[in-house]
């Protein structure tokens, strides 16, 4: 009994022992497999940081290429500025010498032709009686042809004179029926000699008032008229229009119209008109005289007074030149334009915000403020429901409501427009 005892006790001891070593095998296994895990975790990282290393000193090497590069363009592009710079200093003084030959030109030619047209006046006088016919067209012709070079000395200083960097023009409020009328009046002697009529089509209650320098805008006003009357046959009219109109929702603009029944202009001439010294082809074969250079004294002009010129025109019809003014608005006027959008959100609000009792005296106050800033149409829709809840005193909540939000919603939608088309400006 005790030897099987101690067998047993010897087998569990060898079981047991057995278990032990079993166990310290996987410890040692999983151990190893650890630390070649770590080893090769710290191989890999050793690659890595090799690896990275040399790309680090690629990038660098290439940053520093291109720095260089950048660094390298930069001074030439600093070169070429300077180099720009001065060119502009001498094309500047190029152009302040060529504006004071000009001027130097003009004066030295306007003097002596102004001398001959007097002097034509004083042959004139004398009264010569042998040969008088001969006499009156040699006169006639000096005339002319010195008329000619005085108009042509004018428009290339006037040209000159707007080609000016020192060009300075003062702005102001200028009405356009007026100008009109007073050139009607500088070129009636011209108008009479050719049985001609000039016909303005005007309200006789707005006076057209456009913002400008008063002495350049006449220059426009008298070189277009001129036109028409030297390019229309004798008898004929030529009709001045002057209106209001909107191109966009909130810009306002004066526009004239010249319209003669003259000679017209060939399609493929309309667009060189503005060009200096250019000349219709039929105005050349029918040999009525001009510079070329009153059209583009005009362009001029209204590019500086952010104005527009078109011509719409048939050969043997006559011509129509459409000139779009800026409207001159005063200071409530402007104000008015501003603030109309903001006034119009404010009345929405008042409208969703106001309880139902108090409904039809803010639709009375926000109708009066949204017309005072020009918004008919939305100051038109706030009466129609103001004079709905005046017609129906006892009308219920919910048949109150919906009209209200009728209002609003017609109201939003022309909030969005006018936003929409503030933003494509």
């Amino acid at each position: 009994m005790l030897a099987q005892s101690r067998q047993m006790v010897v087998q569990y001891q060898q079981e047991l022992d057995k278990n032990i070593l079993l166990s310290s095998q996987k410890r040692s296994h999983k151990t190893l497999v650890n630390l070649w895990l770590l080893i090769s975790l710290i191989l890999l990282t050793f690659i890595f940081i090799i690896v990275g290393g040399f790309a680090f000193r690629s990038q660098y090497r290439l940053a520093r290429h291109n720095l260089g590069q950048e660094a390298a363009a930069l001074a030439i592009a600093i070169t070429r500025l300077e180099s720009a710079e001065s060119a502009v200093k001498v094309l500047e003084d190029l152009n302040r010498n060529k504006n004071d030959f000009i001027s130097t030109v003009n004066h030295e030619l306007r003097t002596p032709l102004t001398s001959i047209i007097g002097y034509i006046d004083v042959l004139r006088s004398f009264g010569v009686d042998d040969q008088k016919g001969e006499f009156n067209k040699i006169t006639g012709v000096i005339e002319r042809n010195s008329e000619v070079l005085l108009d042509l000395v004018g428009s290339i200083l006037s040209l000159s004179s707007l080609d000016s960097a020192e060009q300075i023009s003062e702005h102001e409020s200028v009405f356009l029926k007026d100008l009109v009328q007073n050139k009607f009046f500088i070129l009636s002697p011209l108008t009479e000699e050719k049985s001609m009529t000039l016909v303005l089509h005007a309200d006789s209650n707005q006076d057209y008032a456009i913002l400008g320098n008063s002495g350049q805008l006449s220059q426009v006003v008298l070189n277009l008229l001129s036109n028409a009357v030297k390019f229309s046959p004798e008898g004929s009219n030529v009709e001045v229009t002057l209106s209001y109109l909107t191109k966009e929702l909130e810009d306002d603009y004066v526009r004239l119209e010249v319209k003669d029944h003259g000679i017209g202009i060939p399609t493929e001439d309309i667009s060189k008109l503005f060009t200096r010294f250019f000349r219709a082809g039929n105005a050349v074969a029918s040999h009525i005289d001009g510079t070329g250079l009153g059209l583009a004294i005009v362009d001029r002009i209204l590019k500086m007074h952010n104005a527009t010129i078109r011509v719409e025109s048939k050969v043997n019809q006559g011509s129509t030149f459409i000139v779009d003014f800026p409207r001159y608005l005063s200071e409530v006027d402007r104000l008015v334009s501003t603030n109309r959008l903001n006034v119009l959100h404010k009345a929405i609000n008042a409208l969703k915000a106001c309880p139902h009792n108090e409904l039809l005296s803010i639709a009375h106050q926000m109708g009066g403020a949204v017309a005072f800033y020009n918004l008919e149409a939305e100051s038109a829709v706030i009466l129609e429901f103001e004079e709905w809840m005046q017609a129906n005193p006892v009308a219920s909540f919910e048949l109150v409501h919906i009209k209200k939000e009728e209002l609003i919603s017609k109201l939003e939608t022309s909030y969005a427009q006018i936003s929409d088309q503030k933003e494509k400006k």
